[in-house]
């Protein structure tokens, strides 16, 4: 008993389906792999500009932060005069630190008259705030501002969004433009 041998015809056709499936295969395959690569790419961009924006709005925090500290150390010991912004110390060995210093201090701006008399009526106001707002993805952009607070005698630092920083910008004696 042996099993009959198909006809040519016949052969060429099953190869054929054969053939046509391990393509179709193969084109899905493709498919789902260029799928897959998009979107894993587009979620590590995602995710690193969310980072990125996370990371510089922290570090100008912690930099904001430093900077309060220092002037109310001075305060509290009869210094009353702001100065230029304090920047933790760096490596002295570090032939970038004064460029990197420069561009630290730039990116503040600085009041340029925080001793207002009319701030003791109102209880603070502003003596340096970012220059320009730090932009965040689904959330209002804003800035850190250094606050003095004549009521508790202290320097304080305060994020503020575009929106109320652009309402309270005046009354703190600080620069704002749309």
């Amino acid at each position: 008993m042996t099993t009959p041998v198909p006809a040519p015809s016949e052969r060429s056709v099953a190869s054929e389906r054969a053939e046509q499936r391990t393509i179709g295969k193969r084109r899905r395959r493709v498919i789902r792999s260029v799928f897959t690569v998009v979107v894993v790419t587009l979620a590590m961009v995602f995710l690193s500009a969310l980072n990125r924006s996370v990371v510089d709005i922290r570090s100008c925090r912690e930099r904001m932060q430093y900077a309060v500290d220092r002037f109310q150390e001075r305060y509290d010991f009869g210094d009353r005069r702001t100065v230029a912004f304090p920047l933790p110390d760096s490596a002295a060995d570090d032939p970038d630190s004064e460029r990197r210093a420069q561009r630290l201090r730039a990116h503040v701006y600085y009041n340029p008259s925080p001793s207002d008399s009319r701030a003791g009526a109102w209880g603070e106001i502003g003596v340096c705030c970012c220059r320009r707002p730090h932009n965040r993805l689904f959330r209002p952009a804003g800035r850190h501002v250094i606050l003095f607070n004549f009521k508790q005698v202290r320097y304080e630092l305060r994020w503020m969004e575009e929106d109320e920083f652009a309402r309270e910008a005046p009354r703190l004696n600080l620069p704002f433009a749309k």
